[in-house]
């Protein structure tokens, strides 16, 4: 891949996250209903752009996009013991799939980082959970929303 786009760092992290074991599904586009669960769907919320560090090799000026994402894994809510008995080991398994994935460069490449670099807390906090209520399924569902801010470095070529 040249450049990342938002688009593609989006795709990898499905991919990647298709393969957590446990899983029912992952959404590779945002679905209108959530027939099988546990699954995942991964969201970007909000975002910035920012100038880069330097020009590039062929003098174009860098920019960083700097997204906020969320990966929202959902379960059904029927017994809420035995429900937060599923959940609590995909808060291991969510973290530690996006954390070798950013390690091993597997969502862009080195031009995407984990977090915003200029952030002194990057280092301390860059992914943060909540358990709670689902914003994509229904009110039977228990959530377990991961957010991160992912920084893209580009080149604007036009």
């Amino acid at each position: 891949m040249s450049q990342p786009t938002l688009t593609n760092v989006l795709e990898e992290i499905r991919r990647d996250l298709s393969t957590m074991p446990g899983l029912e599904r992952c959404f590779f586009e945002i679905p209108d209903a959530i027939n099988q669960r546990p699954a995942v769907v991964v969201v970007p919320g909000t975002g910035r752009w920012r100038y880069g560090p330097h020009s590039s090799d062929l003098g174009y000026t860098e920019r960083f996009g700097i997204h906020r994402l969320a990966v929202v894994l959902l379960i059904a809510r029927k017994d809420l013991a035995r429900d937060f008995d599923v959940l609590i080991p995909f808060v291991d398994r969510v973290g530690d799939h996006l954390w070798a994935g950013f390690e091993r460069d597997a969502y862009g490449g080195s031009s995407v980082l984990l977090g915003d670099p200029d952030l002194a807390n990057n280092a301390t906090a860059p992914m943060e959970y909540t358990i709670g209520s689902s914003p994509w399924g229904s009110d039977l569902d228990l959530a377990l929303t991961y957010e991160f801010d992912v920084s893209i470095l580009k080149e604007t070529l036009v």
